[in-house]
């Protein structure tokens, strides 16, 4: 297929990860492994950028769209569903399903999209206080609240956007706790703690306040974060953007690079974890380079896939 490895998400037994190739879907207990692609599928277009799934297991798929290709459907197991946002640049970076019509696209430069009982709203610099267009991952709490990452663009620099239906909040370093306005990743933990990555370390907000893990103040490899991911024992994951991957258990640090375990590198680019409290990881030797897709059980079990043993 292809060894450009963008996104991965995980539902039940199976992992599904984009390529610049399209979609391989690998049953993460057999190993049974599918192809996806825009010659025997319904994929609109093979370079996958974004890839959710919601409550009733439909795999939701964010390709880069043109003027003739929305770029966003959804795949049913039989049948595909296309949808075409109200706007003409759609290159997607976060794809967050609350249900299956209750859905939250983010894009690099048109702002946020929500799809809702089969319409679209769109956020943008324009009709909200979002400050840039450019939006990260969105997390959705149980009451239907979200937290989205803000990137910066241009001169404008980012922050932490909350929205709850109605009314818009927004953290950056002057009014909250967050070390940096630089931010790139976002999760929740199984009490409701909102986890926050950025350049300058990691911050975690209970909803009053505001813990900040840096190399300075704990034992975290490197202060930029690229991404966070929450274990069923509530243990907190963590990429970074050259010191490979840690984990927390709420006292100590553990820490994963190409020198302790089979990391081929330290660029981490996505962490996931799937239904037997594995963690799946999108690693790359550094971020231009092609990636290989790695599962690890959290104590000494390492699987590697890659072109030369994988179908990616």
């Amino acid at each position: 297929n292809t060894d450009h490895v963008n996104c991965q998400v995980i539902h039940g037994d199976y992992i599904w990860i984009g390529t610049d190739g399209g979609i391989v879907k690998i049953n993460t207990s057999t190993g049974e492994t599918w192809y996806l692609n825009s010659g025997n599928s319904g994929l609109e277009q093979n370079n996958v950028q974004c890839l959710e799934a919601d409550n009733a297991g439909n795999i939701w798929v964010g390709n880069l769209g043109t003027t003739t290709c929305g770029g966003l459907s959804s795949f049913h197991g039989d049948s595909w569903t296309y949808y075409d946002p109200p706007q003409n640049y759609k290159k997607y970076s976060s794809i967050t399903a609350n249900t299956s019509n209750d859905v939250w696209v983010s894009t690099r430069l048109s702002g946020l999209f929500h799809y809702h009982n089969s319409e679209w709203e769109v956020f943008n610099y324009e009709n909200s206080p979002l400050p840039t267009n450019s939006i990260g991952k969105v997390v959705i709490e149980n009451d239907g609240t979200i937290w989205a990452v803000v990137f910066e663009q241009l001169y404008t620099e980012g922050c932490l956007a909350k929205y709850d239906g109605n009314n818009w909040e927004l953290f950056n370093t002057s009014n909250s706790g967050i070390p940096s306005n630089y931010l790139t990743s976002i999760a929740i933990d199984n009490q409701g703690n909102i986890w926050i990555g950025t350049h300058e370390g990691l911050c975690v907000f209970d909803g009053y306040n505001w813990n900040i893990y840096n190399t300075g103040s704990s034992e975290i490899p490197e202060n930029h974060i690229t991404t966070i991911a929450c274990d069923m024992d509530n243990n907190i994951w963590i990429g970074t953007y050259e010191s490979g991957i840690a984990g927390f258990d709420g006292d100590e640090w553990v820490v994963y690079n190409d020198t302790n375990s089979i990391l081929p590198g330290n660029y981490i680019k996505a962490l996931a974890i799937d239904g037997i409290n594995q963690l799946w990881i999108l690693n790359h030797l550094t971020y231009h380079q092609p990636g290989q897709v790695i599962s690890f059980d959290g104590n000494s079990t390492w699987n590697y896939y890659e072109i030369k043993n994988s179908p990616l």
